[in-house]
Formats: C-alpha cells, sequence, structure tokens
C-alpha cells in the first residue's frame, strides 16, 4: 500500500461521506461506518479483496472519521 495514496483517500472519503449526508438522511451515529464502507469499497477496488486492500480500508475510514471529528471540534459545525 503507497503512503500517498492512503494519506490522499482520507480526505476523499470525508467529502463522499458529507456529500451522502446531505443527500440522504443519516443519524449521526451511523457517519462512521458509512466512511468505514466507503474507504474500504475504495481501497478494495483498488487493491482486490487482499489483506492490503482490507487493511487499508479500515485505517482510511477511521482516519476520516476521525478527521472529520475533529475538524467539527476545532470549526464548528
Amino acid at each position: 500500500m503507497d503512503t500517498e495514496k492512503a494519506l490522499a483517500i482520507v480526505p476523499i472519503v470525508t467529502g463522499i461521506v458529507q456529500v451522502i449526508k446531505r443527500i440522504v438522511p443519516l443519524d449521526r451515529r451511523f457517519v462512521p461506518v458509512l466512511a468505514l464502507a466507503v474507504a474500504l469499497a475504495i481501497f478494495i477496488t483498488l487493491y482486490g479483496v487482499t489483506a492490503e486492500g482490507v487493511l487499508g480500508g479500515l485505517i482510511a475510514g477511521l482516519a476520516s472519521s476521525g478527521l472529520y471529528s475533529q475538524a467539527k471540534t476545532t470549526f464548528g459545525e
């Protein structure tokens, strides 16, 4: 897994999740699960169903939800 790809995908996942949240009414508790699902889908598309694809998706999804949480705390919503 390329570190550059993993780092680039985190804000992309955050953006996709925000777009989905505006289109589909979603309970706030499910936003991290959605981020995880989006990141897994992206990484499995890039790397296939391998340990690298699944692990990269998990890391990017968790990082994405953490990025969103930190931005919300810092800048408010």
